[in-house]
């Protein structure tokens, strides 16, 4: 591609590309909050704001996919945050409603509720090494939870509402609503060990041109890779940030399935 003026070279438009990408059925009937997939095979969950968490199973074969409805489990508010145990037995969810609960896939659609906060939980992880799961909040603190337990085993007060959380043991990183990211050595969890402020929110590290003429676009509401990075799911969905006077209750919520090639991950060269 050339850089020297517009129109010098062919560039494949972006709803052409997304049109090659398959459309995991059926279209979820509101916005569609968080992705995951398990760590052990092609399945895939979905929290969504119609306070549904779904599940459903991946084929593949190349560029081409068949996704088939597993399970559906209800929250009472809005899902915020998805997690699979590391086993991929088990899924774990977190709400508006100020709870998180734990489904069996394959067993008690009920689910059993394994925590609670004061406030929205935002983000959840299952911490393999330690057995226990992690929750952050909007109420400003971080727990951890032996899901046999009603109790936390130990609670966390942070500086700000928890609006990311991220594992990769025995490090766990907490992104809060103060630009604030808290450092956790998962071998002392109570402990934070170190804050680091970020500087994301003043600089653009990403732009997109979007246009205003496709208004039956929406726009890219979360994204996940599988755990052999060959399959990337995103979720298109109104994200609000035009309020409500832009919903289009029209539009579709729908998660989509793009088959990672070495033409994707390879670095171009200059020209």
């Amino acid at each position: 591609m050339s850089f020297g003026g517009f129109g010098s070279a062919a560039v494949t438009p972006a709803a052409s590309r997304a049109a090659a990408d398959y459309d995991v059925p059926p279209d979820v009937p509101d916005s569609i909050q968080d992705i995951a997939w398990s760590p052990t095979a092609n399945v895939l969950a979905a929290g969504s704001w119609d306070n549904h968490v779904r599940c459903w199973e991946v084929q593949q074969q190349g560029a081409n996919f068949q996704a088939v409805a597993r399970a559906q489990f209800a929250h009472k508010g809005p899902v915020l945050c998805t997690a699979f145990s590391g086993d991929g037995s088990t899924v774990f969810s977190g709400s508006c409603d100020k709870t998180a609960m734990m489904w069996q896939l394959g067993g008690n659609s009920q689910g059993q509720q394994i925590a609670q906060h004061d406030q929205p939980i935002r983000s959840i992880q299952h911490i393999a090494q330690a057995n226990c799961v992690v929750t952050g909040s909007w109420d400003k603190t971080v727990k951890y939870w032996d899901t046999r337990s009603p109790q936390p085993q130990a609670t966390v007060q942070l500086s700000d509402r928890v609006y990311a959380l991220d594992v990769s043991y025995p490090l766990m990183v907490v992104a809060t609503a103060d630009k604030q990211i808290h450092c956790f050595d998962l071998k002392k969890p109570s402990q934070i060990y170190a804050v680091i402020v970020s500087c994301l929110i003043y600089i653009s590290h990403l732009i997109i041109v979007l246009s205003a003429k496709l208004p039956n676009y929406q726009g890219i509401s979360v994204g996940k890779f599988n755990k052999t990075g060959e399959i990337f799911a995103y979720a298109t969905s109104y994200d609000w940030h035009k309020g409500v006077e832009h919903y289009n209750p029209q539009a579709r919520n729908v998660i989509r399935l793009h088959h990672v090639d070495a033409a994707d991950m390879t670095v171009k060269a200059k020209k």
